[in-house]
């Protein structure tokens, strides 16, 4: 199965394109979760951040960073959320894609987004004691160097 991400970077399928560089292209999701969701996709094929090299890395976030000015500046937003997902415990879907890309929400104060997931959020979220946060960095560090 061809990558539909490889083919936007290739120029070989349609997509509503908002800039690109050497490294990554940004466009407007297909199946967007608010006005201006957009979709920086890194122009090489890549499953997980560590794959790549840094200059690709560096080349992918300088479009995030445009990207994010170009929303805030043209779109009646306050803000920008931010998210890259990994999960290879999920089968590639029309939603669901092995090659990195980064999403891009513009964000307005109380918007659907916050009531719908925010709240439920912020619900789960937790206070464990200092200890309890010692512990679980030291469960995940284990034996090798802090970055």
């Amino acid at each position: 199965m061809e990558c539909v991400f490889c083919s936007i970077a290739e120029g070989k399928a349609h997509s509503a394109k908002l800039g690109e560089n050497k490294n990554a292209i940004a466009i407007l999701d297909a199946f967007p979760i608010m006005e201006g969701h957009t979709l920086v996709i890194p122009k090489t094929h890549h499953k997980a951040l560590w794959d790549f090299n840094k200059e690709e890395l560096h080349s992918v976030f300088d479009l995030i960073v445009d990207t994010e000015r170009l929303l805030l500046k043209n779109l009646p937003c306050g803000g920008v959320d931010l998210r890259q997902h990994y999960r290879p415990f999920v089968p590639e879907t029309r939603l669901a894609k092995e090659h990195v890309h980064f999403h891009l929400l513009p964000r307005k104060s109380w918007d659907q987004l916050f009531k719908n997931v925010g709240a439920r959020e912020t619900e789960m979220r937790k206070e464990p004691g200092q200890k309890d946060l010692d512990s679980l960095a030291q469960k995940i560090v284990g034996k090798q160097k802090k970055l």
